[in-house]
Order: structure tokens, then sequence, then C-alpha cells
């Protein structure tokens, strides 16, 4: 072997080799080199003499970079390199049989994480290997080959059985994900627009510095080729490994999103890599959301509008984010609290969605014990159940923080969800406008079931977590 290439590609020479490239082409490279004829023409294709690790070596230029430098196919040995030493190379030396076979393992298209310690065992640079060619591809010039290891152990299909197919790497992933209605610290790793943004739990921080360990850890082995849905590592520009899914391809390009951060970049092929399947049990950790009570306005979100949600959700600053119910799988609607404000105030008021707000009465289909709370007569009366007791006790703490970083509530209509002062105790509790007259606006508190008339100074807005 002299170059092992790791997707079944690999370089050997015959034994008769040595004697080749030793007896009868170095002394006619000794001499082309001693009289250094430039070469006339630097072209992809051109046969050249190139220098590789301080030996000339016939080559084929497979890139040209400018008038004195290209990308260099060493064809005897197979290996591929930069070179801006080259000199013209004579007939008597081009007459002279390539040495370098180019083989493809039979049956064997790809060589994953997983199967790669069974190759690098078997094919690596000066192995003696037992080949048994069985086509040659003219247009390529490579021969398809078996490799017998062992107790006539089929190489190829050693690797074939250990592959994990890049296919089966696609859905491994554990969906993000979290608790509707409750409010949790998260980070914003990119936000492109109001529905176009990615969250990240803060507890998830430790995890993402071990996936970012494990990945740069992890053997890379360069993807031949990817179709939209596959899960592999992309080399960004700062040389770090990431988990991507790849989204679109074209000819030369494929379009990824990255699952742990939320942005989306074009590659080349040779930027993207096999994931071991170690790296696909961990969990993404990206949340793919946009905000709660949104749309698109005419002609897009102003630029202005996003870029101070931009920096009002900087990456650095912890989120208050609260999952909205009835979210789908691919896009998480959330609702996000900054300096105890909800986020889609800063949203501009024609990107505004009719808030429904309402909230969640109690239901029971057997008996239940209740406290009667309040009476207005025998077909219509209140009750609280005996086990929430403990649970409208923490209600009442949270109103009391939660009203005191609200403003009073404006313009009341009916039907509408607050927060009301009681005249009698002068507590607050959850509320719903029933009328609104000069005089004053009667509530209904909707926990205990009493309504009264209170003034307009003692209304405010319900935040969405007492909802």
């Amino acid at each position: 072997v002299s170059v092992p290439i790791s997707h079944g590609t690999i370089f050997v020479q015959q034994d008769s080799a040595t004697a080749v490239l030793d007896e009868t082409l170095a002394p006619l490279i000794e001499a082309v080199v001693a009289a250094k004829t430039p070469v006339p023409c630097l072209v992809e294709g051109a046969p050249v003499l190139g220098l590789y690790e301080g030996v000339y070596c016939r080559g084929k230029v497979v890139q040209v970079i400018d008038q004195r430098s290209a990308k260099v196919l060493y064809v005897d040995y197979g290996n591929t390199a930069m070179c801006n030493s080259m000199f013209d190379v004579t007939k008597e030396i081009m007459d002279i049989r390539v040495v370098g076979i180019n083989c493809q393992l039979m049956g064997v298209v790809w060589v994953g994480v997983e199967a790669k310690p069974i190759y690098d065992e078997h094919i690596a640079v000066d192995a003696e290997l037992n080949l048994t060619a069985c086509s040659y591809d003219t247009i390529n010039k490579q021969f398809t080959v078996t490799v017998t290891v062992g107790e006539d152990v089929d190489l190829g299909t050693a690797i074939n059985e250990a592959n994990v197919p890049v296919s089966d790497k696609k859905m491994l992933f554990e969906k993000p994900s979290g608790p509707t209605n409750t409010y949790l610290p998260y980070y914003c790793s990119v936000l492109n627009s109001p529905q176009d943004f990615c969250l990240q739990k803060e507890e998830d921080t430790e995890l993402l510095g071990k996936i970012e360990s494990e990945a740069t850890a992890a053997p890379k082995v360069q993807l031949l080729s990817a179709e939209p849905g596959t899960v592999c590592l992309a080399k960004d520009k700062d040389s770090s490994f990431y988990r991507v899914r790849v989204t679109s391809v074209t000819d030369t390009e494929y379009s990824v999103h990255y699952l742990d951060y939320g942005s989306r970049e074009t590659f080349p092929i040779s930027s993207l890599f096999d994931i071991p399947v170690g790296l696909t049990k961990h969990k993404m950790c990206g949340m793919h959301c946009s905000l709660t009570n949104i749309k698109t306005p005419e002609g897009g979100f102003d630029p202005a509008t996003v870029k101070k949600l931009t920096e009002l959700c900087d990456p650095n600053k912890l989120l208050s984010v609260a999952v909205s119910p009835g979210t789908s799988d691919d896009v998480i609607r959330v609702s996000v609290m900054i300096d105890h404000e909800i986020l889609r105030h800063h949203v501009q008021d024609d990107a505004l969605e009719e808030l429904e707000q309402e909230y969640k009465y109690s239901q029971f289909t057997e008996e239940t014990v209740l406290l009667a709370s309040h009476v207005n007569s025998p077909t219509d009366f209140y009750g609280q159940r005996a086990e929430d007791e403990d649970r409208l006790a923490a209600l009442a703490t949270l109103i009391e923080a939660k009203t005191n970083q609200t403003e009073n509530l404006a313009d009341p209509k009916p039907g509408q969800v607050c927060i009301a002062r009681l005249a009698d105790d002068e507590a607050l509790y959850r509320a719903r406008v029933e009328t609104v007259e000069d005089e004053g606006v009667t509530v209904t508190y909707v926990d205990y079931g009493n309504s009264e008339q209170v003034p307009l100074t003692s209304l405010y807005s319900a935040l969405i977590p007492l909802l």
C-alpha cells in the first residue's frame, strides 16, 4: 500500500515497483532535474516532475494555482499535494509504465467511523496485501479488487458489516422540548427574525462542551456525498467541528443547519465528515423557535426591529422562555420575557395577532371534595378543590411578585383577564373583566367566584405565568 484513502480507495504498488522506481526511473529523473527544463505550459492534466518531501517524482497536474504552483497527483504513489517546484518530463520517462495502481475495495463505497478501525488495521502505508482484481474502470483508471485477511475473511464484507450507514443517522437525535407555560432560563444562539431563532437551555451548557470535545476528538472520515437529511460533522471556518444536518444540495455546495446552534451555512463536500453514532446519542441542544402570537407583516419584518431583538437577545444574556401549547415538532412557538416584559411588545404593532388569553378552568367527572368559596344561590355557587389549598397559597405569592413588575391596565375590555386588588383585604387576585363603566370596572375573581366593582387603578395586566 502506498496511499490509503479511507473510503475504500487505495493506491498500491506491485512487488516489482521498487526496481522500476530505484533502478530505471531515478537516474532519468536526476538527469532532467540537473538540466532544469521548465514546464512549457502549466495546465490541468499536464505531466510534470514535482518535488515531494525532498524528492522529484512523476506527477500530473490536477489543479493550477498560478504559473508557478499547482496541486499535483504523484502517479506512482497516489498521493496529492501542493507543489511549487516542477520540471518538464521527457518522453523516455513518460514511456515507463506507472507503478501506482488505483484500487477500490469490492462492494465498499463507504468506510464509516465504526468500520474505520478494521480498515486501518489492514490498510496502512507499506502493508502487504493479497489482491484479486475483479474489474477495471477505463474512465477513472481504477481496479475493483477484493482483499482477503485472516482466515479467508473478505475485508470488504467485514467493513460493510461494521458500517453504520449515514442514512441510519438521520433520525437518531432526541428533539429538544420544554414544559408548556413554564418559564425556564435559555440562551439565544441565533436570531434571524421574530419567527426564526434558536434557543439553548441553560442546563445544556455542560453538554454542549462535551459534544464539542467529542466532535474534535472523533476520527475524521470525509463524506463522498450527502443528501438532504444526512446528519454529519462540519468543519467550520474556525476549524472546529459541529453537528449539522444537510438541508439542500447543489452540484458543488451543501447547505447545512447547525443542530446545536441554529445557524445555517454552505460548505463544499470536503468540509463534511462522518459522525460517530456516539455523537448522535446526545440530544439536539438547539431549539428552533418562533415568537407566539406574531405574524410576518407584508414585506417582512423591519430590519430595525430585527436589530433591536438581536440586541435584546444577546447570546450571553439569560432569557426567560416558556413553550406555548399546541407547538409543532419543527418550529416551537415560545413566549420570551426580557426585563419582566413579554418580547412580543418589542415587535411593531402590525406584526401582532390578536392575543387570545383565557384562564384554564378546573373540571371533574367524579365525586370531588370542594371547599365552598362563594355562594350566589343553591344553583349557582363556587368551590375550590381541597387539594388546591397549597396551590392557592403559592399562587398568591406569585401574583404579588409578578404584579409588581407590571403596569396598570389602562384600557380594560369585557372578557379580558387581569389582576385585581380586592377592596376587603387589599390583596391581589386573578380576575376577569365583566363590565366597564364610568364609575368603575366590575370584575369576577376567577379562583373564588365573587364579583365587585373596583377603580381602574386597582387593575393590572396578567403576565402569562399567571395564566
